[in-house]
């Protein structure tokens, strides 16, 4: 109570981005919203994004699960990523039968960057993922030119970065495909689920028909994540936020030392694939469609505050803290405001007392998480990215931060830092040296039936082969349960030289359960559309799939 008559209400490190009125909302559409919603919902973000067609999926990880399966990659393909992403992209690589290979990031935007990539052997890599991390965006445009001119699919991963824009081009309409995060703890939520968006027609058209036998959740199926929502929202209150949250974290550093609610949001990884046959409710659509233009609103004021919070910090000339960098080709989001410090545990906990709620932050390199240690492969030094592990700190960032909460921020981290050195902190406010870790690699075992490097043509060929659909028949296709969902096995470790393998990974599965020849897609969906109006009531709500 001190602390709070001393500095003032607390600042959460985090903020929801609903009002308590668009809960209200969705409690009562719940039983109105119809399955026309989802649709709608997919065109409308398509247009906001920039690109041909978007497809609304369960989670971002489900998401790039169905693109990687489009691409009909071979087995044991590369696909570079960085080596400072979340855990759900290269179990998601894993799950689809395919390698993940790490590249470091750039220090101050923690992204990939074409100085990260421009020495990397490419040999069996067939894909690039581009993360665009924190809400900063990567420069999509360079690293989409580098991978083009080696014939590699270009996948962005937008799922902190809704928003952003490189160039003026929002992120996500830079590569052939690319993946969105809706989870509740997003700048733009539908409290769940995620969006797979496409720039490339033909693969648009694989991964459409491949959604075509997808159930549509239930809305009642949403009620779960509505209390979640309620509860984050009550505890993100000024009221709401000191009475529960601020208590348990200030007896969490005074008698333990450390974050006591770090540990309750943590996530585990599972490596299993994901199912794609369940798209989410008709009502998390309806809430998409109706919180896409504030969430653009929102996103600039969240950018401003950004952008005054890296002015202010530099004004004060803080020793040794490492700020965000601004990227000259486009404009961040601001969805984590990152700093870095030697001292980063320290200023947790001395931020804490001037009533400044922060996050150590909740990813670690990739190549240091156990599950991925024999499956991933490296050949460059990720110095940065085991840096970041080692300085990160994660200060509040939303919009209804107000300049006066701004400039609380930053003198708190003043008077932190100043107490941190009085009190026997390091006198040296470097950051640190981090040794470079020792190359990885993984033996690459090419298919006997390598993927062309033209992706979208050879998946389009490949359907074209094996069309086995009747255009002459009016009877449209029966509407049937979908097939118990069968989770894949783990992925076993990748093989060595020194030890070769004694069984080869199966082929990918097909694309599509019944293929339709890509060629005659359209008019086939056409046909079946009609056809299913013409025998319902128009003032009845769709079949479900």
């Amino acid at each position: 109570m001190s602390n709070i008559l001393k500095n003032g209400w607390p600042i959460p490190r985090f903020d929801l981005a609903l009002s308590f009125t668009d809960i209200q909302w969705i409690i009562s559409e719940i039983n109105q919203a119809r399955n026309s919603e989802v649709e709608k919902f997919e065109n409308k973000f398509a247009e906001h994004i920039g690109v041909k067609k978007a497809i609304y999926m369960a989670s971002g990880r489900a998401a790039l699960y169905l693109i990687l399966q489009c691409l009909n990659l071979a087995p044991h393909s590369k696909v570079m990523i960085p080596a400072w992403t979340h855990h759900s992209i290269p179990s998601a690589i894993i799950a689809a039968g395919l390698q993940p290979h790490l590249v470091d990031i750039r220090q101050g935007s923690w992204v990939m960057a074409p100085e990260t990539i421009l020495d990397e052997d490419w040999e069996g890599v067939s894909a690039i993922i581009i993360t665009h991390m924190y809400g900063c965006p990567a420069p999509a445009e360079e690293l989409a030119d580098i991978a083009r001119s080696k014939g590699i699919v270009v996948i962005e991963d937008c799922t902190q970065a809704f928003g952003a824009t490189i160039k003026g081009k929002k992120a996500g309409s830079w590569g052939d495909a690319a993946i969105f995060s809706l989870a509740l703890t997003q700048n733009f939520t539908t409290l769940g689920g995620g969006m797979a968006v496409f720039q490339d027609e033909h693969l648009a058209e694989i991964a459409t028909l491949r959604m075509e036998d997808s159930y549509i959740a239930p809305s009642s199926s949403i009620y779960p994540q509505i209390f979640k929502a309620a509860a984050l929202w009550a505890g993100t209150t000024t009221l709401g936020f000191t009475a529960s949250a601020y208590v348990l974290l200030s007896i969490g550093w005074s008698f333990l030392g450390k974050d006591a609610l770090h540990s309750m949001f943590e996530d585990s990884i599972n490596t299993n694939a994901p199912d794609i046959s369940v798209k989410p409710s008709p009502v998390q659509a309806a809430l998409g469609r109706r919180l896409l233009d504030w969430a653009q609103e929102q996103n600039t004021l969240r950018t401003q505050n950004g952008q005054k919070l890296v002015k202010l910090l530099q004004q004060a000339n803080l020793p040794g803290l490492l700020l965000p960098e601004l990227p000259n080709y486009g404009q961040s989001v601001f969805t984590s405001f990152v700093v870095g410090h030697i001292e980063n545990e320290k200023l947790a906990r001395q931020l804490s007392s001037h009533s400044i709620d922060t996050s150590p932050g909740y990813l670690k390199p990739i190549q240091q998480i156990p599950i991925f240690s024999d499956s991933v492969s490296y050949t460059s030094k990720l110095t940065n990215t085991n840096l970041l592990a080692r300085v990160q700190l994660h200060l509040p960032m939303y919009p209804r931060l107000k300049e006066a909460d701004l400039e609380r921020i930053v003198k708190g981290c003043r008077y932190s830092l100043d107490t941190i050195l009085h009190y026997g902190g390091q006198t040296e406010f470097a950051l640190p040296q981090v040794k470079d870790e020792k190359p990885h690699s993984v033996t690459y075992r090419p298919s006997s039936e390598s993927a062309p490097a033209n992706i979208a043509s050879s998946v389009r060929t490949a359907v074209d082969k094996t069309d086995t659909y009747d255009i002459n028949s009016d009877s449209p296709r029966p509407i049937v349960p979908p097939p118990a969902a069968k989770l894949r096995p783990v992925a076993p470790p990748l093989p060595t030289a020194a030890t070769p393998p004694t069984t080869t990974r199966p082929v990918a599965p097909p694309l599509s359960a019944r293929p339709v020849a890509s060629s005659l897609a359209k008019n086939i969906l056409a046909l079946r559309k009609s056809t299913t109006l013409s025998k319902s009531d128009s003032s009845e709500p769709p079949l479900q799939k």
